[in-house]
Parts: C-alpha cells; sequence; structure tokens
C-alpha cells in the first residue's frame, strides 16, 4: 500500500512538473514528424474540412503568386491559427545545426549572387507551407481527416472517379505517420547509441550517416505496409471510409471568411488594384 501511494504522488509530481513546464525532455534535434495536440481548442472543434479548405486556397496563394504581400497575409493567418489552437513552443521540430549551416551557406552564395531576396521569399514560402500542414495535424486526429477528404470529393462522383478508394488511401497514408514517426525515432536512436553520442566527423561521414538513418526508415516502413497489405487482403480488401455529418459553426464561418479576405488581397495586389506595400523589398 505505502508503494501504491509512494508511486502515485511520484506520477502526480510528474504531470504536475510537465504542466508548469519543468522536467519536460529535452527535444531531440532532426525533422520530427508532428503529432496531434492531446487538449481541446478553437481549431480542434472546427470541421476538418474547413481548415483543409483555408489550408489548400492559403497554399494555392503562396504556389502561383509567391508575392511579399502574399507571405505576410498567410503569415497572420497562420500565426492566428496556431494561438487558436495552443501549440506550444515544444512542439515544433528542433532542426539540426547541418541544417541552419546549409541554408547559411546558400544565403551567402545567394547573396553574392546577387539574388538574396529571392532566396528568402522562397524559403519563405517553404516554411509557410510546411507550417500549414503541421498546424492541420496538430489541430486535427487523422481519424476525422478522412471523412472530411470523402466529403469534400463528393462532387467527383458525377464523373465515376473513385473517390472511396482515394478516401480510403489517404486514411492509411494517414494512419501510417505515428509508425513512421516511431520507425525514424527508433533508427535515429540506434544510431546515435552505436556513435556513443558522438556527432559525426566532417560533412561526408554525416552525410553518410543521414543516408543509411533514411534507407533504414524507408526499409522499415516499406515491411511494416506490406503487413498492413496482407492484413487487408485477408479481411476483404480496402476497409470503408465512415460516412461524418458536415457540421458548420461560427469558427467556420470566421476561418472561412479570413481566408477569403486573405485571397481577394492577394488578387488586388496581382491585378494592381491596390499597391504592395512590401515592394521596397524586391521585385515580385
Amino acid at each position: 500500500m505505502d508503494g501504491h501511494r509512494t508511486g502515485t504522488a511520484d506520477t502526480r509530481a510528474r504531470i504536475r512538473a510537465l504542466a508548469t513546464g519543468r522536467g519536460r525532455p529535452r527535444r531531440p534535434s532532426g525533422g520530427v514528424l508532428p503529432r496531434t495536440l492531446p487538449w481541446e481548442s478553437a481549431m480542434t472543434r472546427m470541421w476538418p474540412g474547413t481548415k483543409i479548405i483555408c489550408l489548400t486556397v492559403l497554399t494555392s496563394a503562396l504556389l502561383l503568386r509567391p508575392m511579399w504581400s502574399t507571405l505576410a497575409a498567410v503569415s497572420v493567418l497562420l500565426l492566428a491559427g496556431s494561438v487558436a489552437a495552443r501549440v506550444p513552443l515544444q512542439a515544433l521540430p528542433r532542426l539540426p545545426l547541418w541544417f541552419w549551416s546549409g541554408i547559411g551557406g546558400a544565403m551567402i552564395g545567394a547573396t553574392l549572387g546577387g539574388g538574396l531576396w529571392i532566396f528568402v521569399r522562397s524559403l519563405a514560402v517553404a516554411a509557410l507551407v510546411v507550417w500549414g500542414s503541421m498546424l492541420l495535424i496538430w489541430s486535427t486526429a487523422p481519424d476525422r481527416l478522412t471523412p472530411a477528404f470523402r466529403s469534400l470529393m463528393t462532387p467527383m462522383r458525377w464523373l465515376r472517379l473513385p473517390v472511396d478508394e482515394w478516401s480510403a488511401s489517404m486514411g492509411l497514408a494517414l494512419r501510417g505517420i505515428p509508425s513512421l514517426r516511431d520507425e525514424a525515432a527508433a533508427v535515429t536512436d540506434t544510431a546515435r547509441l552505436r556513435s556513443g553520442g558522438k556527432p559525426p566527423d566532417g560533412f561526408k561521414e554525416g552525410l553518410r550517416l543521414m543516408v543509411d538513418i533514411i534507407t533504414a526508415s524507408l526499409s522499415a516502413s516499406s515491411r511494416r505496409a506490406s503487413d498492413t497489405g496482407r492484413a487487408m487482403t485477408l479481411r476483404g480488401g480496402v476497409p470503408p471510409v465512415p460516412r461524418e455529418r458536415v457540421r458548420l459553426g461560427w469558427r467556420d464561418g470566421i476561418a472561412l471568411v479570413l481566408t477569403g479576405a486573405a485571397a481577394a488581397l492577394v488578387v488586388a495586389v496581382a491585378v494592381g488594384a491596390i499597391p504592395d506595400p512590401f515592394q521596397v523589398l524586391g521585385p515580385s
């Protein structure tokens, strides 16, 4: 009984330390795949299809018209969404030193070639696209995304397209993200143990280590995908996608209105109806 009480007290103390931000484990370096945040927020109460629509519109605006005004508008919306989702700083991936070294070297080369602002803008576009995708995963459980995809692709049934098969494939891919994350973490920890925690000596050794980690992760993921395929075949094929009732609330309306306003701003600046206030940073 005393041991049980002591264990319970230790568990409560650990939970209290995590809640107050003390005693949190150090985040591993490297590109960590995001996971759904374990709490309710304004973003989680939205219909997943609304978030998919907003992300599609913002990503399309970034890729079609990567102007400075577009970058600013999308950044403001993603920042507001991150605040609404209550994303903590601990959820952000901690990129390794070699990544920042490569960015610094590329920036120096772009500066010498006269394309510094073009490089910065391209880097910002890539970062915003990744940020939007991570925000969608942070605020939405994978099992809710599949029915939302199916609802959004319902009009394609008129063209006799395999909507159910596509939705099931997306669902399987989303369910495989945690497995891929676990496999990558296990391979990275194994490589770190074999090297004794020492960083690789030189660029070639670091590149070789990265290739080995990627190859091992892909091999393990392929083996797990093969096992999943065999299990699906034994159970009768692709499982049906559950239907979800579309329920839109005031949060969905606000998100759609803000996204529409950002898209209208991008179009107005593109056609010249509104001057680009960030034109001083370089041509768009």
